[in-house]
């Protein structure tokens, strides 16, 4: 049974442009401006909510935020509670949205997301620039929040849709997992980017230059990035076991969808465990560059500074630009998968050949480098620095490894493919959840390396163990 045609939210359909095939580089152009205009905002949020929300207070605001990516003197920032506020908005429509993208087509969530995150933008601009008692200005960013989160889902639905897009357009399996690798690039690649402008633009004028990226954004959303969806014939009641009629019988599909396989469930709390380490990368980089402004006697330099931020990002892009698709190429030419000389069945068995061990490789490997971090070098030294670098290896490479991971195991278990964003749309709300439980936890000391390796462990095992 098709969904009511007088159902708000799915009455907006994809139209498969007959002169373009979708294919991953029409959809970069979104990752990389979606990232832009949050690397953007998420620069000005501590410094706007000290001019507005926490205006005449007598102590610094913020005691809620915490740095997602940090250069000397700024970053981008997240507000837990904010998090927390966004997962239960996201969870009421996640649902829906991501059915839609199932049955309509993928452009329609990706859109209405994009435009949620307009329209925040648009919301800390009013704030900025509107005189307002700051408990005004505190209800009115909530409430921007809560919508931005009903309107495409938010965050976890652009992620999940966006993430079934790159499935639609892999020419294979084992492509996916690069596709996967790429999209991080192109998504996180900008936002660091965008953090370095919104720094210099300032929180009066960001949020409209993030309004105007994401105004551009979503005209080439609408007008030029073809549908992936019409390759594949939408989904029916007798492809999944949810038949959703409308907003309220989606409410708990994030969850069904992540228990209609043994293995995705696995995967998908393995997933969630790893996430608790989301902050360890921050964590790890503040505590080294402690470490070696004690082995100084004093402050360092600011190109010192400047090294010790970027390289670990530098060596975790390296990861998912050069190591995994090195990696995957190699594997392909070593099987001779050319053309169909292996059924979809044995394709998918050949990514998670891949998947798998890279998973967990990856778990074993920041186990190890925290581990030894803790149990033989606490100070700077040759052997501190050779696993602190291991880290970002690993650290980045687990979350695209992980959603095709979940991806393959969905098909193995012959799921619809047509449940594609429902399944990516689910792990992203968890992983959302999560990481935002992990910038609340994590502390910048010598703990966060016994933390990362006691959660990798325990992700580990558990894959070994259930799988």
């Amino acid at each position: 049974m098709h969904p009511r045609e007088t159902d708000p939210l799915l009455q907006w359909t994809a139209t498969p442009s007959p002169r373009r095939k979708a294919t991953f580089l029409w959809l970069l152009p979104v990752l990389a401006l979606s990232g832009l205009e949050r690397g953007i905002s998420m620069s000005n949020y501590v410094e706007h909510s000290q001019h507005t929300v926490c205006r005449g207070k007598p102590y610094p605001c913020g005691s809620s935020f915490r740095a997602f990516f940090e250069l000397p003197g700024f970053g981008a920032y997240v507000d837990y509670h904010d998090v927390y506020t966004a997962v239960v908005a996201s969870f009421l429509t996640i649902g829906y949205w991501s059915v839609a993208a199932d049955r309509r087509g993928r452009k329609v969530t990706i859109l209405a997301s994009t435009l949620g995150l307009v329209l925040i933008d648009v919301v800390y601009h009013l704030v900025a620039h509107v005189q307002m008692a700051p408990a005004t200005a505190a209800v009115v960013l909530r409430t921007g929040l809560v919508l931005q989160n009903l309107i495409g889902a938010g965050v976890p639905g652009y992620i999940g849709a966006s993430r079934a897009y790159i499935f639609d357009v892999a020419e294979s399996p084992l492509q996916r997992i690069t596709l996967s690798a790429l999209n991080d690039v192109a998504t996180f690649g900008m936002l660091f980017f965008g953090a370095v402008v919104g720094h210099f633009v300032g929180y009066r004028n960001a949020y409209l230059l993030g309004t105007i990226i994401g105004i551009g954004n979503c005209a080439w959303i609408y007008y030029l990035l073809p549908e992936s969806l019409s390759a594949s014939a939408p989904i029916t009641e007798a492809d999944t076991d949810v038949a959703p009629k409308s907003a309220l019988r989606t409410l708990f599909t994030p969850i069904n969808v992540l228990f209609q396989g043994h293995a995705v469930g696995v995967t998908a709390l393995a997933f969630f465990i790893w996430c608790f380490a989301a902050a360890a990368d921050v964590a790890v980089i503040r505590y080294t560059l402690a470490q070696a402004a004690s082995v100084v006697t004093g402050p360092l330099p600011l190109w010192a500074e400047w090294i010790g931020y970027t390289i670990p990002r530098v060596i975790g892009m390296g990861s998912l630009v050069i190591v995994i698709p090195l990696i995957v190429r190699r594997f392909q030419h070593k099987h001779v998968l050319i053309g169909n000389t292996h059924t979809r069945a044995e394709s998918e068995d050949l990514a998670l050949r891949v998947a798998l061990p890279l998973t967990q490789h990856g778990l074993l490997l920041c186990a190890v480098a925290c581990a030894g971090v803790v149990g033989f070098t606490m100070r700077l030294s040759a052997l501190y620095v050779l696993l602190v670098a291991l880290l970002p290896l690993a650290t980045t490479a687990l979350p695209p490894l992980l959603y095709a991971l979940a991806a393959t195991y969905h098909l193995k278990a012959r799921r619809s493919p047509g449940e594609m964003a429902q399944l990516m749309s689910a792990l992203a709300l968890g992983v959302f959840l999560f990481n935002g439980i992990s910038f609340e936890w994590y502390g910048a000391g010598i703990s966060a390396f016994g933390a990362t390796a006691a959660w990798a462990v325990v992700a580990l095992a558990w894959l070994k163990v259930a799988l």
